[in-house]
Order: C-alpha cells, then structure tokens, then sequence
C-alpha cells in the first residue's frame, strides 16, 4: 500500500473510532436535557441549542465517513435518525412544540444511539478479550487496542540469556510482535462494523521500518524508536541499564515506547485535524505531556 494511501486508511480507521465517541458525548448531553426538562418540567432550550449542535457535529463527521465508505450500511439508519432529530429539534423551538413530542422524540435517538454504544463497547470488550500478552524469551509485553505498549516486564531468564545488546533487540521483537498481534485483532473486530473491506485497510505492517520518532531515557542508558505508523523498530539498552531492578527497566521501556508511539500518532494525524473533518484523531498534546511526565 502506497505511503498515501496507508495514511488515509489510519486516518480513516481512527476517524471511525472517533465518530461514536463524538456520539456518546451527544447522547450525554441529550441525558441530561431530559434530566432537566423531568425535573423543571419545561424545555431547557438552551440545553437544547448544544444538544443540537453536538447533532451536527455527529451528522457532518457520520456523512463524511460515510461518503468516504467507511461506515457499513447499517449506519445509515444512525444518520438518517440524527438528521431527522436535528430537524424535530429545529422545529419544536421553533414551534414550541409540547413537552411530551419533544421527549418521545429524544427518546427515540437516544435508545438508537445507546444500541449502538452497546455494540461498539462490546466490539471493543470482544478484541481486548482476544488480545493475549505477547511472551517472548521471558520478555512480556501488553498493548492497547491502538498497539500502543501499556507494560513490559523482562524477567530474569531474558537478562540471563542474552547480553545487553541481545537483550535490546529481544525486547523489540517482543514490542513489535504485541503491536502488530493488537491491531489485527483489533481490525478482525471491527470488520463486523466498518465491513470487511474497511477493515482489511488496517495497518498489520510497516511500509518502511525506519526509525522516525526516538525517546532516550536519562544521559541515554535507554532508548526505544518506532517508524512512522507507531511500530517499533528498535530498543537499544545499555549496560549501565541492566543493572537496574527489572520492574524498573520494564516500566522505562513501556514509558519510552509508549511516548514514541503517541508522537508518531500525533504526527501521523495531524495535517487530518488541521482540516478539521473527521473532528480530533488520535493522542493531543495532554497525552504527550502526561506520558513524558510518568517517565520524569
């Protein structure tokens, strides 16, 4: 797959994930307009303004991943549902409409949009579930549902196995095998979302296993780089770095690597978020800073 193209397709995958948790933000703030209006018993129509911009924001991000083929068909029920709603909101503050049409009409959007929360929670869970932790020579790492490193834990069969630079090059190994286990697992669940083909879209492998994003701990005992697309390629450990408690020397080369992965997903989406359409994709800057301060 061409460099292009590759991008588009994370971009794409990410602006999916994004898309439902713009819903649920939506659905709160429904929640709480019916809490009110229940409790008040009148519409809060200023609460109604935001609930209906947070409708168009869903709608314009759901119809342009729509367009770019993304969503399965079944989205489209969810769309045409948020059009109709921004459209009954639109008119009833215009209308003042009656309090009981106004709530059945909520109602309605908000069981549709808690079914398909229900689903995606559930995809999530199904592919979390899958993801076993990668073991490699006593050497075991863990990743998130975007394959970015959570911990890794070197015992003492892989100090006394290998030589600090044997070891670097294990724990790579280790890292790239838990990355790549993670986001194929995560793309087989998503395939009953996005459909097959969207989902065979997601990146398993680099296009150029490069080092482009390096993070060195200390006077640079430790370092861990990842290519591009967030993939490790390499982890280089001194032998000053041996001599540490290997809780710590596992917990330094997560925190490395997981600060690596987060800069090149920035990177990687942020002409995306520049424009805007997708909404924000990806880690923001608060993830970069309180990565770099769990290593600090």
């Amino acid at each position: 797959m061409e460099k292009a193209d590759q991008d588009t397709a994370d971009a794409l995958q990410a602006a999916a994930t994004n898309f439902h948790a713009m819903i649920d933000d939506f659905a709160e703030a429904l929640r709480e307009v019916q809490l009110r209006q229940r409790a008040d018993r009148k519409m809060p129509w200023h609460l109604m303004q935001v609930v209906k911009a947070k409708a168009r924001a869903c709608l314009e991000v759901g119809a342009a991943l729509q367009a770019d083929g993304v969503l399965d068909a079944g989205a489209n029920t969810l769309i045409e549902q948020l059009r109709r709603f921004i459209d009954e909101i639109q008119q009833s503050m215009d209308r003042q409409l009656k309090r009981r049409e106004a709530i059945a009409a909520a109602d309605s959007v908000l069981d549709a949009l808690n079914r398909k929360r229900a689903k995606m929670e559930q995809i999530i869970a199904d592919a979390e579930a899958a993801a076993e932790p990668t073991v490699y020579h006593g050497i075991t790492v863990r990743s998130d549902a975007n394959g970015v490193a959570t911990s890794v834990i070197i015992g003492e069969q892989a100090l006394n196995e290998y030589t600090h630079t044997g070891l670097g090059r294990a724990v790579t190994q280790a890292l790239q095998t838990s990355h790549d286990h993670m986001i194929t697992t995560v793309a087989a669940q998503l395939a009953a979302v996005v459909g097959d083909d969207a989902a065979r879209t997601a990146s398993t492998t680099s296009d150029a296993d490069e080092a482009e994003f390096v993070e060195t701990y200390g006077r640079g005992q430790l370092s861990v780089a990842v290519d591009r697309h967030g993939r490790p390629v390499a982890c280089t450990i001194s032998p000053e770095a041996t001599a540490w408690d290997l809780p710590v020397l596992g917990d330094r080369v997560a925190g490395l690597c997981r600060l690596a992965q987060l800069t090149a997903q920035f990177d990687r989406f942020r002409p995306c978020n520049e424009t805007g359409k997708y909404g924000q994709l990806g880690p923001v800057e608060a993830d970069l800073d309180a990565a770099r301060a769990a290593l600090a």
